[in-house]
């Protein structure tokens, strides 16, 4: 005879397309084993602990410089050290992100499922040691983020949406069960 512990959720919380004013939870660093991309996996206070952020290092090529995982932080305004004006000395330690706010964009991806896009967007109006978000600028950059999500979702989600679960063929590639 074996024994099971049933959990009893709460429910995973709104899970509606648009932007989300969130808390953030927990912050971990993570890698993955084949090419070593390192990315951060983020849960909010709002959501099950299954619905989480997940942020790729990504770099400018002409200087080799981080953006998309420094972008959460510095929306967050968490971990800044010292700035001299047009560099800001960040420590990346997930933990300074934990209790900091953010508003976070939900869509569809292809397979239907919920995802959270990784260009985030200041939660509310802030001064740090590098620079100050009006609502005003809030608003500005919220715009522009989300011309960029949706030039994503237009090029990338939408031509691969599944229409039909009875239509799409087996699992393929990371999703097969072993």
């Amino acid at each position: 005879m074996a024994k099971l512990t049933l959990k009893r959720s709460t429910g995973l919380g709104d899970l509606s397309e648009g932007w989300k004013n969130v808390t953030i939870n927990s912050a971990k660093r993570g890698k993955y084993d084949n090419n070593g991309t390192k990315y951060v996996d983020i849960t909010f206070e709002e959501y099950d602990e299954k619905i989480k952020l997940r942020a790729h290092q990504k770099f400018v090529k002409a200087t080799n410089e981080e953006f998309c995982v420094l972008n959460i932080f510095r929306y967050a305004g968490a971990g800044f050290v010292e700035s001299d004006g047009n560099v800001v000395d960040i420590d990346d330690d997930p933990k300074h992100l934990i209790g900091s706010k953010l508003q976070v964009y939900f869509f569809k991806n292809a397979k239907g499922y919920t995802d959270i896009s990784d260009n985030v967007c200041v939660a509310e109006p802030m001064k740090n040691v590098a620079e100050e978000w009006t609502e005003e600028d809030i608003k500005e950059l919220k715009d522009s983020q989300t011309f960029r999500i949706n030039k994503y979702i237009t090029e990338y989600v939408k031509p691969n949406m599944v229409t039909s679960s009875n239509d799409s063929g087996p699992p393929t590639g990371n999703d097969d069960w072993d």
